[in-house]
Order: C-alpha cells, then sequence, then structure tokens
C-alpha cells in the first residue's frame, strides 16, 4: 500500500492499528446496543473509553517515532502467531517448499537465528532477508 504525500514522514497503518481500530468499534456498537440495557454498566463510560482509544491509535498512525511503531506492530504480531498457533508449518514442507527446494539446489540457502531457511534473491550484493517465522532482519552479503 503505497503512502499518500503527506504521510511520508509518518509510520501509517499497519496490523496492530487494524485490530484495535475493530475492537473500538465493537465496544462502541455494544456500548449503543448492548451495555445500556444493563443497569450496572455505564454504556456513555464503554464508548468514551472506546473513543479515547482509537484517539490514542490514531496518534500511532501520525506518530514520526517509526522504529519504536515497528517494534510494537512486530511484537503483537509474535504474540498473535503464538496464541492462533502460526508459528510455522512444524517442521513439515509443503509440495511448494519441496518443489523450490529442487529449483534452489545450486543456491545457497542461509538460516536465521530460529532456524528457518532464508533463500535469497538472484543476483549479486548486499541483500536484506526478513524471517517469516520471527520478523528478524538479516543481511547477506554475496
Amino acid at each position: 500500500m503505497k503512502k499518500p504525500k503527506f504521510m511520508k514522514d509518518y509510520y501509517g497503518f499497519d496490523r496492530l492499528f487494524f485490530v484495535i481500530t475493530g475492537i473500538c468499534v465493537l465496544a462502541a456498537v455494544l456500548g449503543y446496543t448492548v451495555l445500556w440495557r444493563v443497569p450496572h454498566i455505564d454504556s456513555g463510560a464503554v464508548v468514551a473509553m472506546a473513543l479515547f482509544g482509537m484517539l490514542l491509535n490514531l496518534s500511532r498512525v501520525f506518530s514520526k517515532d517509526i522504529r519504536r511503531r515497528e517494534n510494537e506492530n512486530l511484537r503483537f504480531t509474535n504474540w498473535l502467531n503464538r496464541v492462533t498457533g502460526k508459528n510455522g508449518n512444524d517442521g513439515k514442507r509443503s509440495r511448494k517448499a519441496e518443489q523450490q527446494a529442487n529449483v534452489l539446489g545450486s543456491r545457497k540457502v542461509y538460516r536465521c537465528s530460529c532456524g528457518q531457511e532464508l533463500v535469497p534473491y538472484e543476483g549479486r550484493g548486499r541483500q536484506m532477508l526478513v524471517c517469516p517465522r520471527c520478523g528478524s532482519r538479516n543481511i547477506i552479503e554475496k
């Protein structure tokens, strides 16, 4: 997704933004529809907290501290992968991975610190490979 010109120096949108937005919208909708009937819950306070959460979330989008926002999103994504059980394929290789291994047999394969195989692009020079499992960045020289 390409950033507009006015967002050039700002962080922008990420997965954490969309999840927080969904939770805040859900809380606001519940506050307006269901929670106003519950006697001991102040539905106005729930809606106000949802709006406050949206303002904080919007401040993440317009933040200039990009490194900190990337770290927040990476920690959230790793946590979400642990919760949903998407920590890789449990050592099993798919048919597509087997075909790639046969095609890329002559190419050197690097390993991340988590054990994931990283295959560089064709070409020469310095490349940055991002691990699909843990998200760490690995710079290699060919």
